[in-house]
């Protein structure tokens, strides 16, 4: 079997369409499994070859709206006959106006010295009790900018590190829940950071998040900075979307702040 690095994480959800990001320690086929009815599943994506340690990102479509389904992911070495199926879980594509729905929100998850991961662990969990359509992260959940590792003059190597720390956290609960992140000020990715070079803290984190974390780009169902900047291309930070009767806008001030 391929050995999973990190388990599902659902992004980008609309109301018809989801993505599924994964990644494996090997090279890897993968496929979803997905219907509106638990264990039965009728539909199936293509098979993808992804390779090791990147992302292995599975886009579903052709949805229904405001619908619950179910899934399972599917992976084999590439081009061999032994399949395996990882759990079911769940999702909701996009809400109708005039329809009740719950999400939950959380700030400044940290994760550092002051904090306590089994109390966060808990606080995963009663939101996944909460059954959400999806949850917004505020921020300072890299801590990029305030944990980078001062050894040395290039400090890359902790971005990877709390994205993948992040990860095994939000893997307990973002593969029945989406998750939208809004950037806090230690994630580093930030005007003051900037130096006209692809080598800082701002360039990195931001090609890091984009790497394991799933935020929406603009597109026909979500608003939002179409910019391409040197060396990230567009930042998928600000975005806006509806959802039922509400209408969710997420800023990031701190790119465009130099001081």
């Amino acid at each position: 079997a391929q050995n999973i690095w990190r388990t599902e994480i659902l992004g980008r959800p609309t109301a018809n369409s989801i993505a599924v990001k994964l990644f494996f320690a090997d090279s890897a086929e993968v496929s979803v499994q997905y219907g509106t009815v638990s264990g039965s599943y009728s539909s199936q994506t293509p098979w993808q070859v992804f390779a090791d340690s990147l992302p292995a990102e599975i886009i579903i479509t052709n949805l229904q709206p405001d619908t619950k389904y179910f899934y399972s992911v599917s992976y084999r070495q590439p081009g061999g006959v032994t399949v395996n199926h990882r759990p079911e879980y769940s999702f909701h594509t996009q809400r109708l106006p005039g329809s009740a729905f719950t999400f939950v929100v959380e700030a400044d998850p940290h994760l550092d010295v002051n904090s306590d991961s089994a109390l966060y662990r808990l606080c995963l969990k009663n939101q996944l009790d909460d059954h959400p359509d999806f949850m917004i992260d505020l921020g300072d959940f890299l801590m990029t900018d305030k944990l980078k590792n001062t050894s040395n003059q290039i400090p890359f190597d902790t971005i990877p590190y709390r994205c993948n720390l992040l990860r095994n956290y939000y893997d307990k609960i973002s593969h029945s829940v989406p998750l939208y992140i809004v950037l806090g000020n230690h994630e580093g990715e930030s005007g003051w950071n900037l130096d006209g070079t692809a080598n800082n803290i701002a360039v990195w984190g931001t090609n890091e998040r984009k790497k394991y974390f799933p935020n929406p780009f603009p597109n026909t169902f979500y608003s939002g900075d179409t910019t391409s900047y040197p060396f990230v291309g567009q930042r998928a930070a600000n975005y806006s979307w509806t959802w039922g009767d509400a209408l969710f806008v997420v800023l990031d001030p701190y790119w465009h702040t130099n001081t």
